[in-house]
């Protein structure tokens, strides 16, 4: 199944939430701790390209190395900074694909919870 980068942060957010109110062990709260171990892969790929980002978008010297402030954060100008964000913010519509596991014993979800696990978990 293909789903934004967007979507899966909120299939997060909310699979977090679902299992905080109801603790236990449950064919739902496996189905969501399986999905997690998956979108943590997912994540880890987004980090990495977000990252690439902010490094093609930096300033560098005279070198082309790049450039740090004193925190060892990049420096960016103004304009490649604003590049930047617009690039990822566009990178969150990006759509990945992940494998859903399909809980077989749903429980009783909110009209919020089905939209969002829809196709992944239910």
């Amino acid at each position: 199944m293909r789903k934004t980068y967007l979507e899966l942060f909120e299939l997060n957010q909310f699979a977090g939430q679902w299992l905080k109110k109801n603790e236990g062990e449950s064919k739902m709260s496996y189905a969501i701790k399986k999905i997690g171990k998956r979108l943590k892969t997912i994540f880890e790929d987004y980090n990495e390209a977000i990252n690439e980002l902010g490094i093609n978008n930096c300033s560098v010297d005279e070198k082309q190395n790049i450039i740090k402030d004193a925190k060892g954060e990049l420096v960016f100008t103004k304009e490649n900074l604003i590049k930047k964000n617009k690039e990822s913010k566009a990178f969150l519509n990006t759509q990945v694909e992940i494998e859903p596991y399909i809980c077989t014993e749903i429980p009783e979800l909110t009209e919020e919870e089905k939209e969002v696990f829809e196709g992944i978990l239910i």
